[in-house]
């Protein structure tokens, strides 16, 4: 990976440090020679140097490298060397337009393939914005999260960002599309990847560990640039530009984002949370560093700390060593809410938890609506359903783009949900308890459970129905809103709320993570499973949904008073009534001249579904919901107990015993 580092790791080897010192002595040797203007040619190749900004690109260069062969490779893949079929011509031969280090476009080993431009100063510098530059960093498995990222920057006016590409697959498709890319892999030397891989990284893994020490070497590079640094992970969805926010607060080294889940702050408040903000943890999946020495000094102390362990993980460590010295406060004398730590060395901010959100602080409790407050940001942390409960979550809240033929093409089916009531004094949203900011209420946790869980198997039994009418007619389903009157969290709930998650009200419309597993929707680990295609419940809400599609709906209700398909014209929609309990054969011939209809809507779901013919397809069917299910954690119970209730037993066949 070409990006600055402190000292050599201890245990690296005796070799490569004699390596990096001659690659060092090297550089100096170049500078030096740059100084008084002298071109300089390594075999048939030729450096192109014009600066003493290239001291620093060089030295980069030479330590990433482990033998000759490596450097020269990187020194081509920056466009500082031509290779031997290059002409001779004049010293800026080669060179593309953004300054030394920068990349000409070229055809790569593999022929068209664009090369990917390592990370340079001057790269850095031509995409900064006042001194700023914001950035993220994927491998390919995350590939359509990058997409998405750019996409909200480039909706929002923010142009100052770089893409790091761990992986060549990922570069050069982030390159063919004109976005602001640089390798974090050296392609040159064979080494096609930064040794992670291109799949899902896993959350503590040993790659996921060795993830983590790719943000200490890029935070370390761009403050290095003299630059000040938004540093995030490409599962966030910038909503709002952040460059204003973080220029409130020159006094502050880092700002950092919180897992809190209640604000200190009153709402209409959008100024840093309140100093006891900083006992929670950091999370450093966003992060601000204003470049200079203290800054410097607390990345070094992290990477040392980091360097320790190889089982350590970054985001502990980072609190770990902020938190140094902390207590008691020392808040800044000017910024009440800022307060000095990591030995009082620099100076921190906890950035307000409703407008830099947490997947909890927005798609559960919406704080940024409660506290009154523009969002800027979400990160997609606090849910469970891996990549695919991210991207999910991000399409319900609209915050995810996908191809056009996504929300076009396809054949579809709705349906009206009838939800439960909710008990009273189950939750008094405009009082609170003796906290002072837990919503009251006049019931037991354990009681309010049994409330939630009789309202979740309510809400299953129908969506068991809509699963069978969507298999049964080779349809996607439109998932309806789920509502939850209990959060879901890994142990027990207080009041049903993840404690600490004072503000939640309820009920709320679950993200489906916390009811059904999205993982599990279409995977086919025993080859007989049918999958079920769906979209999440906010699709005909979409913009990007055409309008025809819920225009040209026909509207399918149960009807115990007909034998036989009856239509009608209701509110400009064609009404179809059919006779109840149909099996999926008799509910495909009922429907028949409505099946290139791309839109049916199920006004009712009451004996809307029969039986399954065919009882292994019945089995089928079963096999595939058993697997969609997920849990609810938890009751409060004794040591030893189990608090958890699996929702697979509402999605049960009724007529088979459990």
């Amino acid at each position: 990976m070409a990006l600055a580092r402190g000292p050599v790791r201890r245990g690296s080897g005796t070799r490569r440090t004699a390596l990096f010192l001659i690659f060092t002595l090297g550089c100096i040797v170049l500078v030096s020679l740059v100084n008084r203007g002298t071109p300089l040619h390594a075999g048939s190749g030729r450096l192109l140097i014009e600066d003493k900004s290239m001291s620093d690109t060089l030295y980069q260069l030479a330590k990433a490298s482990s033998d000759a062969a490596s450097f020269a490779a990187r020194l081509q893949q920056a466009g500082l060397m031509l290779d031997s079929s290059s002409s001779s011509g004049s010293s800026k031969e080669g060179k593309a337009d953004g300054g030394a280090g920068a990349v000409q476009p070229s055809k790569g080993a593999g022929g068209g393939q664009a090369v990917v431009p390592l990370l340079s100063r001057d790269l850095a510098r031509k995409h900064q914005r006042d001194g700023i530059i914001i950035v993220t960093w994927a491998n390919f498995h995350f590939f359509d999260f990058v997409l998405n990222w750019v996409h909200h920057m480039e909706q929002h006016g923010i142009s100052n960002y770089l893409v790091g590409a761990m992986d060549a697959e990922t570069g050069q498709a982030l390159a063919a599309k004109g976005l602001n890319v640089f390798a974090m892999y050296d392609e040159g030397a064979g080494q096609a990847d930064t040794g992670l891989g291109t799949a899902d990284f896993g959350w503590g893994s040993p790659t996921f560990h060795k993830m983590g020490r790719q943000k200490v070497d890029l935070a370390r590079t761009f403050t290095g640039y003299g630059l000040d640094l938004c540093l995030c992970d490409v599962d966030t969805v910038w909503i709002n530009d952040p460059t204003e926010y973080f220029e409130r607060w020159p006094a502050a080294d880092i700002l950092a984002s919180s897992d809190a889940l209640t604000p200190t702050n009153p709402e209409g408040d959008e100024g840093l949370e309140q100093l006891e903000a900083i006992h929670s943890a950091m999370n450093i999946g966003l992060l601000f560093f204003r470049h200079g020495p203290n800054t410097t000094s607390f990345i070094d102390a992290w990477q040392r700390t980091l360097d320790a362990d190889s089982k350590a993980w970054d985001q502990n460590v980072f609190n770990h060593v902020a938190h140094e010295g902390m207590v008691p406060f020392q808040p800044v004398e000017t910024e009440p809410r800022l307060t000095w730590g990591a030995n009082h060395s620099l100076v921190f901010g906890v950035l307000p938890v409703a407008q830099f959100a947490s997947g909890h602080t927005f798609f559960v409790q919406r704080l940024f609506e409660l506290q009154k407050v523009k969002p800027y940001v979400v990160h997609t942390t606090f849910q469970y359903g891996g990549s695919k409960g991210k991207r999910h979550r991000l399409r319900e809240a609209m915050l995810w783009v996908d191809p056009p033929e996504y929300y076009s093409e396809g054949l579809f089916l709705s349906i009206d949900m009838e939800y439960p009531s909710t008990p009273k004094g189950f939750q008094l949203q405009d009082q609170v308890m003796m906290e002072g900011i837990r919503f009251k209420t006049e019931w037991e946790t354990n009681d309010m459970v049994d409330v939630h869980l009789a309202a979740m198997e309510r809400q299953l039994h129908q969506l068991r129905t809509a699963f069978q009418l969507a298999v049964a007619l080779n349809r996607t389903i439109i998932m309806p809103k789920l509502l939850s009157w209990c959060d879901r969290y890994w142990g027990p709930v207080e009041f049903c709320q993840v404690p600490g998650a004072f503000k939640s009200r309820l009920p709320f419309v679950a993200p489906m993570d916390h009811v059904l597993e999205p993982f599990h929707f279409d995977d086919t680990p025993d080859g007989v499973c049918p999958p079920i295609s769906y979209r999440e419940y906010s699709f005909l809400a979409n913009e990007r949904t055409p309008k025809s599609l819920e225009k040209g709906k026909v509207v399918v209700t149960p009807d115990a008073g007909v034998t036989k398909v009856q239509e009608k014209k209701e509110d400009g929609h064609k009404v179809v009534r059919i006779p109840t309990n149909p099996s999926d054969a008799q509910l495909r011939e009922l429907l028949a001249p409505y099946k290139d209809v791309q839109l049916l809507h199920f006004s009712s779901l009451d004996k809307a579904f029969g039986k399954w013919e065919s009882e292994a397809d019945g089995d089928k069917f079963q096999n595939r919901l058993s697997r969609m299910a997920g849990f609810f954690c938890c009751k409060q119970v004794k040591a030893g107990e189990d608090g958890g209730v699996g929702y697979g037993q509402y999605l049960a066949d009724p007529s088979k015993p459990s």
